[in-house]
Parts: C-alpha cells; structure tokens; sequence
C-alpha cells in the first residue's frame, strides 16, 4: 500500500482532498486495460465536475489521463433528479448532518426562496418518463388558500389617510410587503436574542443576493438565455449544481471567502439509491388539479375512459397521413434493428416477401390498422393525460390492455415485440404532442 511509505505520506499531506484523489486515480489503474478499469463513486464525481465546467476539456484529459466515459458520467448524471417543490434527497441529508452537532445555534440556518422567469415550452425527458414543462399547482393539504383567504381580509380592511386633509389615499404595496418584512424581523430577533442566546443578529444576512447570482449564471450557462424553457432550467441547474460542488468560491470574484465546511457531497447527491424521484418531491401525491387523472390514477380508470371515448374513432385502413406512414416506417424500422434476427416477427410484420421497395407497401394491414387504432388513443388521453409522471410506462400498459396488437404471434418474443412497439409509438406521439403545443405557445 502507498500510504506505508513515509515519502508519500508526506507528498499527499500537501494536497487537498480533490488533488490525492486524482492522484491516487492515476497511481492505481496504471497498467490496467480499459474495459478492466473502475471508479469509485467520488473519483465519477470528481470527473463529472471536470466534464461540466468544459466537455472539450475533458477529452483532452481524457486522451492524457485515466478518467471515466462520457458516457458513464451522463449515466450518473442521470441519477441526480430534480423538480419542482421541496427535495426530500437534500432535507433527509441536512437532517443526517444537523444529528451530529453538538451546539444548538450551528442548527439555526436561513432558507431562502426565489423565482425566475422560465418560457412556456415541453419536453419529453426519457430519463423520467415524464413531459417537462406544465405548471405545478398547489396541493390541496399545503394550506395555501386558507392563508390567501385570511391575509386578504386583513389587506383589505387596511385604510390609509392623508395627514392633513384627512382624505383616503390609495394604499402603497410597499407598506404592505415592508410591515411584513418588520414582522419576520421582530420574530427572528425574539428568537435569535432572546430565546437563543446569541448577542447580535444583522439583518443585511436576510437578503437573496446569493439566488439572483445563482439564476443569472443560469441565464448565461453554455450561452445567453435569458428565459430558460423548464428544461433548459434543470439542465442548466444540474452543471451549476456540480461546478459549485467542485469549487464553491470564484476565484477572483468580488465577495467574500466562505471557510465553512459544505454539508453536502457531490457523491451523494449522484447516489441513485438516495436520490429517487418517486419520493423526493413533497406533496407530489396531493396535486389538486381539475382534472380526471393525477400521477396515481388506476390504470383501469384510463382503459374504461379509453373505452368510452374511443369507440366512435375511426379505424378505417384506408386511408393514412403521410406523417402517419412516415411514423410506421420509423417504428418498424426499429424494431426490425431490435429483433433482426427474429424470422417469426419478420413474418408476421411483412404480408409481401420482397421488402426491397417501399416498407410500408409491404407491411401486414393489421400493423395500420393496429398503428391508426394506437395514435388514436394515445392522442386523445394525452390532452388530459400528458403532465403526469410515468407517462410512457402507463400509455404502454394502455395500449396492451386494449389488445390492439394481437396481430404479433411470435412464440419466443410477442411481450416484448408488443412493449417495444407500444413505446416507440408512444414516443413519437409525446414528441409531436410536444412540438405542437410549442408551435402554439410560441406564435408560430
């Protein structure tokens, strides 16, 4: 082992934790063949901090040094899920950490919130199954609409008078939002004072300079966007997030040197056993949205509405868009890379031996009629069905419970034949789902 000899010992006491790392990265898979190499999860961190700050930077690294795929970064990337609400991965972190204080006012911190500005736009993110994009609402146990109720009776009953003609004068909105802003105040020093102990407490703390910094580097992240879709947002959040991990201080910028310890890790934000969607947001459960489905809707829910709202659908082989022909083509093409060697599935697609020519000339008529019957379904549930989570996975469950692609027979594969086909139909509709509403919400 290096750490036996004295020499390196007193080499690696003179670096900080990033530089021994990397060091120790270089020492120990030299001499090892690429297929053979493996990375800890603090040295993939450690490399994906480098790809974010500069992609073409890091395959000139890559070229010199020992350091993961782009690919196997982008694949941890992947584990660290972000959305809209209060993120349990991160509260369930701070709450581990605050454990092992010891002083009581090291528990004390300041939560601070902001809002930026985002452009109307959808994005289908394969990553989650999920269309990025629509409007989160409040849930129905927040509370929120017994506050609005009771604050806008007393804003209401607020009377401003003239000092001399005594006459009613409109009301300033600063008042409002400055007697609000005195309240927390007063609260913040009963507590901090009085109740806590400690001897001062500076108001010019409470401020969100450090937010508005954080969004504007947002807006110029990669290049200049000044409003960001939601998805442009995460992604942009996302290499933000890591850069910060990695180097918490600009150098030569102009504010102060933070010496404080960052209660959180790169490594464990990336973990993908304690970083899951499914249960990191709160108050996911409860969206109250005048709507006939939500993230927990019953499958069976959807197939009896399918089966009410579609039987007057067309089903009419005859007849196809050339979108619709050029959609076929796509997903049976494939499907023919995924299951080439497959001569069953071949049969039951091709009524024509000779598929040489035109591919959709020589396809079985139940595969448009199968397809038609598809889009129809998929189109009509994703105008109410499109902002919830999993959206794939339970259009796919859909589509096999309506048995509309009996027409694959094979012996050895038709589960799977039918999930992928379902899928890859499922996909291009969100696509050009998406592609609309954004052709509308943009004037175009």
């Amino acid at each position: 082992m290096l750490s036996t000899f004295v020499a390196f010992n007193l080499f690696a006491n003179k670096l900080n934790s990033r530089q021994l790392t990397f060091f120790q990265l270089q020492l120990r898979l030299s001499g090892t063949i690429p297929n053979g190499r493996r990375f800890t999860k603090e040295e993939k961190a450690l490399a994906l901090s480098f790809y974010k700050t500069s992609g073409q930077c890091y395959y000139l690294l890559r070229s010199m040094f020992f350091l993961p795929s782009v690919r196997t970064l982008r694949n941890m990337l992947s584990h660290l899920k972000l959305d809209t609400g209060l993120n349990r991965t991160i509260l369930t972190a701070l709450k581990s950490c605050v454990n092992e204080m010891k002083n009581e006012k090291d528990k004390l911190v300041i939560l601070m919130w902001d809002e930026m500005k985002t452009s109307a736009h959808l994005q289908y993110d394969p990553n989650v199954d999920k269309v990025v994009g629509f409007e989160d609402w409040v849930s129905i146990n927040s509370g929120h609409k017994e506050f609005c109720v009771e604050q806008r009776k007393f804003i209401q009953n607020m009377r401003f008078v003239h000092k001399i003609t005594m006459r009613p004068v409109h009301r300033v909105p600063c008042i409002t939002n400055w007697l609000i802003t005195l309240q927390g105040f007063i609260l913040l020093y009963k507590r901090l004072i009085l109740k806590e102990g400690f001897k001062s407490f500076s108001p010019r703390y409470i401020n969100q300079d450090n937010l508005e910094n954080y969004f504007g580097r947002i807006r110029s992240q990669g290049c200049r966007n000044i409003v960001p879709s939601s998805w442009q947002f995460i992604g942009a959040y996302k290499s933000l997030l890591i850069y910060n991990f990695t180097s918490p201080h600009s150098l030569s910028a102009n504010c102060e040197n933070d010496e404080g310890d960052m209660l959180l890790n790169l490594a464990y934000m990336l973990d993908k056993h304690g970083n899951n969607l499914d249960s990191d947001i709160l108050d996911k459960d409860n969206i109250n949205i005048e709507n006939n489905y939500n993230d927990n809707t019953d499958i069976n829910q959807i197939i009896y509405d399918v089966e009410n709202s579609t039987k007057s659908l067309s089903t009419d082989s005859t007849s196809y868009s050339q979108s619709n022909l050029a959609s076929v083509a796509f997903v049976i093409r494939k499907m023919l890379r995924i299951m080439k060697d497959c001569i069953e599935y071949k049969s039951n697609i091709f009524s024509n031996r000779d598929i040489n020519g035109n591919i959709v000339q020589c396809l079985n008529p139940k595969i448009l009629q199968s397809f038609t019957r598809s889009v129809q379904i998929i189109q009509n549930l994703l105008q109410s069905f499109a902002f919830v989570k999993n959206i794939v996975t339970k259009l796919t469950e859909v589509l096999i419970e309506e048995e509309i692609m009996e027409w694959i027979q094979c012996s050895h594969h038709a589960p799977l034949i039918r999930q992928c086909f379902a899928k890859h139909i499922i996909s291009c509709e969100i696509n050009a789902f998406c592609t609309k509403v954004n052709r509308i919400l943009s004037g175009k």
